[in-house]
């Protein structure tokens, strides 16, 4: 069933925070759901295909806060696991692409509302026991930021869609944003269980397919919000979660042909990798893939004299030490007058030694552990560095204990050395490294700050001058993707602050807003004349015949725009491969006598155009038919010049304008002959006789036959795929293929060699072969 009507997405709104004080009524169902994960040592199978699979082997999710605790199970992947994933997401794109957007936008708002109700705490409680979160940075993240994610997304999709062009009342424009051409690789950090929910479920709500690789330490909150993706509705194949070497999943899937996109937070180092690896594998693949990126921070806090103490102190020790300092937006450094600093340290000091710090189970804690070992021994390393140097001072904290859990005390480093290492390379940890510059160098400072680090994520500025505030924001505009003035760097909130850096902290596509669902869609351009439509999408271009009410026979009108859409195929280098077909479920009934019998005929010329249009035309690329219902007279005429013919299984054709006394002059009794053979063709000339689509494929009439209702897409898939080729040598092949019959043998071999050379002479075989020797395209792929 098709909906003609318009489906409002939904206004969000922002999903509001639990306290989970002792009053808060949810505080006991957390607790409880919490102890009983705690306990139960849940399995993480992989899920691929809708099957949840356990790979090569088994391993331990751990919590860092205890690490001796083992909360998870979970399936490591090996080499066929991440090749069925991606033949998963492949497989379910077709039927994902095809679903309507308000279907997609369903399962994101139906998930919202679950994790809003009934699968909150267990979400909340695997990240805490996963990821070493309180509750509070548990709540604000895991249920609140992926709920508005997911509500925002649908919505911003949805006004996406709106955006269309203007008409000119000589065409009707349309844009259509499709998917990609190929699969999503998503893959999502340690430290916030809503991203894991956005990367691949933005990609997802525009029709995409996704191959998901959240990390390691997230995997207990990833498996539920997998399962509760499903229970929500979301179709099997289309989100293909993977676990096991990081190193080895990366490896098969950016090497892969059909990659279309990643949508990667993590390390700068890591997507520094994956954008090289893309580009030494640039020729596999099918498409550019799209490359959206969230990296590193070192993010500051610049303090003007005019600045509020109060709010500058709270938001040091909020935003350098909430969750342990593991969210990339966190203050990591701070640049600080000399005077205010040496009033404002000791209250600072005595403030982050007293934060309480332990297992998150206990909800009075703050902080809890640092992820994992290795990032307690850079943390420590980092703090051992600044106790030994001459230039730098440990003045709060430094202090770690790994017995239990992976616990560093939250630090203040004061520094004397604008340049200090801890300044400028990104720790990711409870550490904070304090420059107090000298009063009345604010501009020099801000110079400083702007220079020190290569990343450009966030900071803020704190002043009540606006002179001050002016200053610092022109002269940090391009250090910051979100800047804050008179508050910490971090805490953006999906629909207010789109979030997202440049520099080395990514492609600033802005996650939680439009501009990023626009990284993950196509977009169509499609022109209607009064009875033609020409859309393109990347290489291929559709044409259509859109007089559905007279089964799209072609008029003198038509005949020109079907001729002038051809002329404008051929010219534009951006396309490879046409398209023709016919709007309302026919291709096209031929010359519309009613227009010939009222003296509204075509044209009839020797030379030019064909009185159908384009019959008479030799193009240099392919055009595929894709017939539906009849193709009979002049629009079997139509269907002979195209190269390739799809036809559905109801489609009929035939020389239909026998019974009117009209005769073949589109070169129907030129290339029926050559297609079907002498006997074959003359039977249908002579009696116009209906032909049925399995009797047109038999006799080689039509080369593939389709569902009812799936021509067109099976052609444009068809033509994707040889627009993918080679050009240089397709072209020319085809080109002596259809240039032989007016040729003898010898004649025909030279004709062939001379285009065979000129392919060769551009480089293009030469290139084929260097790919094959680095073994791209064997074994059919």
């Amino acid at each position: 069933m098709t909906a003609d009507g318009h489906f409002q997405v939904p206004q969000p709104t922002n999903e509001p925070v639990r306290s989970y004080a002792p009053s808060d009524p949810h505080r006991k169902s957390l607790k409880s759901r919490l102890a009983e994960l705690t306990d139960a040592r849940t399995e993480v199978p992989m899920l691929i295909g809708g099957e949840r699979r356990w790979g090569a082997s088994r391993a331990d999710i751990r919590a860092p806060h205890r690490h001796e605790l083992a909360v998870a199970e979970y399936a490591v992947g090996g080499a066929k696991d991440i090749d069925d994933a991606i033949k998963a997401a492949l497989g379910a794109r077709k039927m994902w692409a095809a679903t309507a957007y308000h279907e997609r936008a369903a399962v994101l708002l139906r998930a919202a509302s679950l994790l809003a109700g009934p699968w909150r705490d267990t979400i909340n409680a695997a990240t805490m026991l996963g990821q070493s979160k309180t509750v509070h940075q548990a709540e604000i993240d895991a249920a609140c930021e992926t709920i508005d994610f997911w509500r925002y997304n649908a919505f911003f999709g949805d006004q996406l869609l709106r955006n269309q062009p203007l008409n000119d009342g000589t065409a009707w424009n349309r844009l259509e944003y499709r998917p990609l051409e190929g699969f999503i690789f998503a893959v999502s950090p340690f430290n916030f269980t809503s991203i894991g929910g956005n990367l691949p479920t933005a990609p997802m709500l525009m029709g995409n397919t996704v191959v998901f690789k959240p990390a390691t330490q997230t995997l207990l909150a990833s498996h539920f919000l997998m399962e509760l993706l499903i229970e929500a509705g979301m179709p099997p194949g289309v989100i293909n979660m993977v676990s096991g070497s990081a190193a080895e999943i990366s490896s098969k899937v950016l090497s892969h042909p059909e990659l279309a996109g990643i949508h990667f937070t993590g390390s700068t180092e890591v997507f520094h990798g994956m954008w090289r690896e893309v580009g030494q594998n640039i020729d596999r693949y099918r498409t550019y893939p799209r490359l959206v990126g969230e990296t590193g921070g070192k993010d500051f806090v610049v303090a003007h004299d005019s600045a509020d103490t109060d709010a500058l102190r709270t938001a040091l020790i909020r935003g350098a030490f909430e969750y342990q300092g593991q969210k990339c937006s966190a203050a990591s450094r701070a640049y600080i007058p000399q005077s205010m600093w040496k009033e404002m340290k000791p209250e600072l000091v005595d403030l982050v030694e007293a934060i309480p710090q332990g297992d998150v189970a206990d909800f009075r804690n703050f902080m809890g552990a640092v992820i994992d070992g290795r990032a307690y021994a850079n943390h420590m390393t980092a703090i051992e560095f600044a106790r030994k140097t001459d230039t730098a001072k440990v003045v709060a904290g430094g202090k770690g204990d790994d017995k239990v859990g992976w616990f560093i005390r939250p630090t203040v480093i004061e520094t004397t050395d604008p340049n200090f290492k801890l300044l400028r390379e990104e720790l990711f940890g409870p550490i904070l490294t304090v420059y107090p510059y000298a009063d009345g160098k604010f501009e020099e400072t801000l110079d400083l700050c702007d220079r020190t680090s290569p990343y450009g994520l966030t900071g803020a500025i704190f002043a009540r001058d606006r002179q001050a505030i002016s200053k610092a924001s022109e002269t940090l505009v391009n250090a910051a993707g979100n800047f804050y003035i008179n508050d910490k760097p971090t805490g953006a909130v999906v629909g207010l602050q789109p979030f997202g850096g440049a520099r080395a902290s990514g492609t600033n596509d802005k996650a939680g807003s439009f501009l990023n669902l626009i990284r993950w869609v196509r977009t169509t351009s499609e022109e209607h004349s009064k009875t033609v439509r020409f859309e393109v999408d990347g290489a291929v271009a559709t044409v259509t015949i859109d007089r559905p009410q007279v089964r799209n026979a072609v008029d003198s009108e038509t005949a020109a725009a079907l001729a002038e859409g051809f002329r404008r195929f051929e010219t534009d280098e951006s396309l490879s491969v046409a398209v023709l077909t016919g709007a309302g479920g026919n291709f096209c009934a031929g010359f519309d006598l009613k227009a010939l019998a009222a003296g509204g005929g075509n044209r009839l010329t020797e030379t030019g155009e064909g009185p159908m249009g384009p019959t008479r035309m030799m193009l240099g690329k392919p055009v595929i038919a894709a017939i539906e219902g009849y193709a009979v007279a002049g629009g079997l005429e139509l269907a002979l010049w195209c190269d390739l013919r799809v036809a559905a299984r109801s489609a009929t054709l035939g020389v239909f304008n026998r019974r009117f006394g009209v005769p073949l002059i589109d070169l129907g009794t030129v290339r029926l002959p050559r297609l079907v053979g002498q006997g074959r063709a003359l039977d249908l000339i002579l009696t116009g006789r209906p032909v049925r689509a399995e009797e047109a494929l038999e006799i080689g009439l039509v080369e593939r036959l389709v569902d009812p209702g799936q021509a067109l897409a099976e052609a444009q898939e068809l033509a994707r795929q040889i627009a993918g080729a080679p050009q240089g040598a397709l072209r020319a092949d085809r080109l002596s293929a259809l240039n032989q019959w007016s040729l003898d043998v010898e004649q025909a071999m030279r004709a062939e060699y001379r285009g065979g050379l000129d392919v060769i002479a551009s480089g293009e075989a030469q290139e084929g072969a260097r790919r094959f020797a680095e073994g791209s395209g064997r074994h059919g792929t």
